[in-house]
């Protein structure tokens, strides 16, 4: 049975093997049964895309969207329910994160022992800034691709853009499955360094 205090809830990254494509009824009927199995395919899955979206939230504070993340995988654990769709998952993800963030602030703004996020002084404009979220994200995620090298451009393309499997991406390369999933992982690092970079810079008065 999945608990509240998973390492995985905690924000411990896994790497179970994730079918493709994933059964997302299936899938969230396990997670909502308490399956941890379920909930680590569920993690790794949506971690960086989710990251990212809140990043843009908390304006490229990266511990506050830690938080926040955790806070928002906590939800997925007590509360998710059967969906048909990644779409339907996604659009409840994401209303689970903005509220996530503005319980945060709200938090921080009674406590009297914090220090205060920039965003603190716009709680009342939070869930504007949360729904203009994914337009900031495209933005500064288009800016942060066009820093990476050409091999790795095509290799973010193939696979997010296209949507082609790491099988495909692996038999256009000559590499195997493995050596494009092990080079995506460092792309997404170095895309997730340059977009903390971007968003920090624009973050700044």
């Amino acid at each position: 049975m999945l608990a509240p205090n998973s390492k995985v809830a905690y924000g411990q990254q896994v790497s179970p093997k994730v079918p493709d494509p994933l059964d997302w009824p299936a899938l969230t009927s396990r997670i909502a049964a308490g399956d941890e199995g379920a909930f680590a395919m569920f993690y790794h899955h949506f971690f960086d895309r989710l990251f990212r979206y809140v990043l843009t939230m908390t304006r490229g504070n990266e511990e506050a969207s830690r938080e926040v993340l955790q806070k928002t995988m906590l939800k997925v654990v007590r509360y998710l329910k059967p969906f048909p769709s990644e779409a339907m998952v996604w659009s409840w993800l994401t209303q689970a994160a903005k509220t996530s963030f503005i319980d945060l602030l709200r938090s921080q703004k009674r406590g009297p022992e914090f220090v205060a996020l920039e965003v603190v002084d716009h709680v009342s404009d939070a869930e504007k800034d949360a729904e203009d979220g994914d337009l900031a994200l495209e933005t500064a995620l288009d800016k942060a691709v066009q820093l990476l090298a050409d091999d790795e451009k095509r290799l973010i393309h193939s696979a997010y853009f296209e949507e082609r499997s790491h099988k495909e991406i692996a038999e256009a390369l000559r590499l195997t499955p493995k050596a494009v999933e092990s080079k995506l992982g460092r792309v997404r690092q170095k895309l997730r360094s340059l977009l903390t970079r971007i968003l920090n810079d624009e973050a700044q008065p």
